[in-house]
């Protein structure tokens, strides 16, 4: 009688043991990648969730944050000139700032000049919010037809 015990009390504690040795390593992939989150948390999560929150804001780096929901964004697609002309605005290998009369502004350096010459850093925010869904939609077009526009010779499709 005692070894039918003995013989159900092994399967638990293997089962037990293989639960501790899988949260060990568990616990040992999230200290080895600690470093990376923490990271990532500090120089890519944190100034994104800022520029969010300031993109919906009225900020001019002298006062305080005073929130005014979607007016940025209102005014960046439907009343501001400049936005268009800058995305028109040609070529990025010539430091385009905009002389004569912002005819060939650039959106990057407009992007700063709102942020830095006008301090006007939640109307930039807004711009760089528009800018970063931009690039990732186009990022995202070309990788997900990626296939259509590289030939591997002898891959089968």
């Amino acid at each position: 009688m005692a070894s039918a015990a003995t013989a159900a009390v092994r399967p638990l504690d293997r089962t037990r043991a293989r639960r501790k040795a899988a949260w060990r390593r568990r616990r040992l992939v999230l200290l080895l990648m600690a470093p990376w989150l923490i990271g990532f948390s500090v120089f890519f999560g944190y100034p994104l969730v800022m520029s969010v929150y300031l993109s919906f804001t009225h900020y001019d780096l002298l006062s305080s944050p005073k929130w005014i929901g979607t007016a940025n964004y209102r005014y960046l697609f439907t009343q501001d000139p400049q936005v268009g002309q800058a995305a028109q605005a040609g070529d990025a290998s010539v430091l385009n700032l905009g002389y004569p009369e912002d005819s060939t502004l650039f959106y990057p350096v407009m992007l700063y000049q709102q942020g830095f010459r006008y301090f006007n850093m939640g109307y930039a925010s807004a711009m760089a919010m528009l800018l970063l869904v931009v690039a990732f939609a186009v990022t995202l077009f070309i990788v997900l037809n990626s296939r259509r526009f590289v030939h591997y010779h002898g891959a089968v499709r």
